[in-house]
């Protein structure tokens, strides 16, 4: 019995290493995908992604928006700045206008966005923001920021509430 086991064991660990290769993709090396557009449509946050080399190594770098700041008293839109998966800083509008510092792995990037504009009272605002990082652009997106986005919560229901519609459907 413990030679089958040793044996399912050996294959299984051979057959893993020779389909971890075939199942993996290999690394991306576009960067610098240029000026991107954020369109914030809903109460939820949108982000743009693009790829510079810092340190030597790719790096995926994100520029979002949120048109409103929660549980604040200006309730004005954010604009969030950051590396890759990991949860971005967040500043107010007002606050990224006059330029915030960002930290980005061991350094400090410098986020600056263009006052807000607004053709009449009923169009969408704008901005455009751009994160820098030793003078060079790393990310830069025009934001937009809809009309009624502050208001407007998503159309379809997300985590729990979706597994809850789905087990409820026959």
């Amino acid at each position: 019995m413990s030679l089958a086991s040793t044996r399912l064991t050996i294959v299984t660990a051979l057959a893993s290493l020779l389909l971890s290769g075939c199942a993996s993709y290999p690394e991306e090396t576009k960067t610098n995908y240029g000026p991107g557009k954020v369109d914030v449509v809903t109460r939820q946050y949108v982000c743009y992604t693009d790829a510079q080399i810092i340190d030597g190594k790719r790096t995926l770098v994100n520029l979002c928006g949120r048109s409103h700041s929660g549980f604040s008293f200006d309730d004005q839109p954010q604009i969030w700045a950051g590396i890759g998966n990991l949860m971005p800083a967040k500043f107010q509008l007002s606050d990224a206008i006059q330029g915030a510092k960002v930290r980005i792995n061991d350094h400090f990037g410098f986020l600056k966005c263009d006052p807000l504009q607004q053709a009449s009272s009923d169009a969408a605002r704008e901005t455009f923001c751009k994160l820098t990082l030793n003078d060079q652009v790393i990310v830069s997106a025009q934001v937009i920021f809809e009309p009624l986005s502050d208001t407007r919560m998503p159309e379809q229901p997300s985590g729990i509430f979706s597994l809850i519609d789905a087990l409820k459907r026959p």
